[in-house]
């Protein structure tokens, strides 16, 4: 059960990046969402791939399904450089993404799923994908990040765009 789009909303989003080394080889890179939309609420957790460190983590307003944060943990010996997509979507799309928040239970804040994660870097974009799937629509959220989907409008990944040159030193090798 991966999580899907159920609306996108009209509103500019503001896109927090940071960026460090946690080990010689792993670099935490979390996305911080910003904008006039309220999410005041305790976030879901959609964990993929989880194990000692979760690789992906995206956080979700617990009322309204808004994104709230992603963080991704990328280990430079998988990460996949030079990777050209050259995607063609039918289907693109502008706004902030809010998700179908029902596979969660009361109570119950985190949702894990064993999924395969490709991370792979292209000039200053990184892409980190569930592997196997197929992008089909494309949401701009912004002129930092695009939110990936399958033709079901199931999440399949997101791409940052506009990685400067301070953040495109910690993916050096």
């Amino acid at each position: 059960m991966s999580l899907q789009l159920m609306k996108t909303y009209d509103v500019n989003a503001t896109c927090i990046k940071s960026v460090e080394a946690v080990s010689e080889d792993l670099i935490l890179f979390n996305i911080e969402m910003r904008s006039t939309l309220n999410f005041d609420s305790r976030p879901y957790h959609w964990r993929c791939d989880f194990g000692n460190v979760p690789p992906l983590d995206l956080s979700l307003d617990s009322e309204t399904g808004l994104i709230k944060e992603i963080t991704v943990f990328i280990s430079k010996k998988t990460l996949i450089r030079d990777y050209n997509c050259n995607c063609m979507y039918s289907n693109e799309l502008k706004g902030y993404p809010s998700f179908n928040t029902k596979i969660w239970t009361k109570h119950e804040y985190y949702y894990d799923e064993f999924l395969d994660i490709g991370m792979y870097l292209d000039n200053s974009m990184l892409n980190v994908l569930l592997k196997g799937r197929v992008a089909s629509v494309r949401l701009e959220v912004n002129n930092v990040l695009d939110i990936l989907f399958d033709e079901k409008n199931l999440f399949i990944g997101f791409v940052v765009k506009n990685l400067d040159s301070k953040e495109l030193y910690f993916f050096e090798r």
